[in-house]
């Protein structure tokens, strides 16, 4: 499913904010449900198991992919209430973060990803944290907070380092600064 996802053009509108992870389409919807059935057979067989967390993960991203924003929303909660991980920990609050951008839940995104990273790990991964401060830019631009977001991508810029991630954080940062009449950066 995520192959069939990924085949799909990407287009860019450069006067409407980039998304820096691209938004759902429907793509391997069948393959996605086969995941979210397999995910919940093994969550039902095996409740303890140690592959509990990707069997969440798993299942709350084939939800975001058929675009069933709101299940995927619930297990990815579940996902960071449950788990003792630190990489599922993250995972589970940047796939959040991007539900509630697909939600256009903008202001409650804005609150539960920067109160996560008020209370970020200096021991967990600066990779994630960029990413989680480019998602929370993300809403900030969505809400015409240009200020904030620009302020915001500066940090993630400096952390990410997937190039795919990269450059769309980089163009985002582009048409923030363009929208603060900040031509120079």
């Amino acid at each position: 499913g995520l192959t069939k996802v990924k085949q799909q053009p990407f287009e860019i509108d450069p006067r409407e904010p980039v998304r820096i992870h691209p938004a759902a389409v429907q793509a391997g919807n069948s393959d996605f449900q086969k995941a979210i059935d397999k995910g919940a057979q093994i969550l039902r067989k095996f409740p303890d198991s140690k592959w509990m967390d990707d069997a969440l993960l798993l299942i709350g991203k084939s939800y975001y992919y058929r675009q069933e924003f709101y299940p995927a929303n619930q297990k990815f909660e579940e996902l960071r209430n449950a788990t003792d991980v630190p990489e599922m920990k993250q995972r589970a609050i940047i796939w959040k973060g991007r539900t509630l951008l697909d939600l256009e839940q903008y202001s409650e995104g804005v609150s539960f990803l920067e109160s996560e990273l008020e209370a970020y790990p200096q021991n967990w991964s600066i990779k994630k944290k960029g990413e989680i401060q480019a998602l929370v830019a993300e809403h900030h631009a969505m809400l015409e907070n240009w200020e904030r977001s620009a302020e915001l991508l500066s940090l993630a810029i400096a952390n990410i380092e997937k190039k795919e991630l990269l450059g769309r954080t980089f163009f985002l940062h582009g048409q923030v600064l363009e929208r603060l009449d900040r031509f120079g950066e």
